[in-house]
């Protein structure tokens, strides 16, 4: 989880040199580029990253920390898989902060990770 997080920092930081910092495609085509993962999103706008990109944990860490990159939005590091199962304080804040969906059996989802539909004029 630090590791996914300090990577995450790592992207966050080069958006910000660059003023883009609250712009998600603009961090995942980063992604994308440095070979971590394909940019890949399903017909709901919902972000699917790759299972191989690393462990369930570390993605999850990964994902939370590009989209949500305001120091105060910190992963929660209690949120290991122990944890979830046996505490149910920690489930319930894991389900609310995480929203874990399963939109395709090679890729993590979340919903917290949905780009916003642009309306059309």
């Amino acid at each position: 989880m630090e590791i996914g997080m300090k990577l995450a920092r790592f992207i966050n930081d080069i958006a910000r040199l660059q003023g883009k910092v609250d712009d998600i495609d603009y961090k995942l085509d980063l992604c994308e580029h440095l070979g971590f993962f394909p940019k890949f999103t399903d017909e709901e706008n919902y972000i699917l990253f790759s299972k191989k990109f690393g462990p369930k944990k570390f993605a999850e860490a990964f994902v939370y920390k590009i989209i949500n990159h305001l120091p105060k939005d910190d992963y929660d590091t209690r949120f290991t898989e122990e944890n979830i199962e046996d505490q149910s304080k920690v489930r319930s804040a894991y389900k609310q902060k995480i929203s874990p969906v399963e939109r395709a059996s090679s890729h993590y989802s979340y919903e917290f990770a949905k780009i916003p539909k642009i309306e059309e004029e």
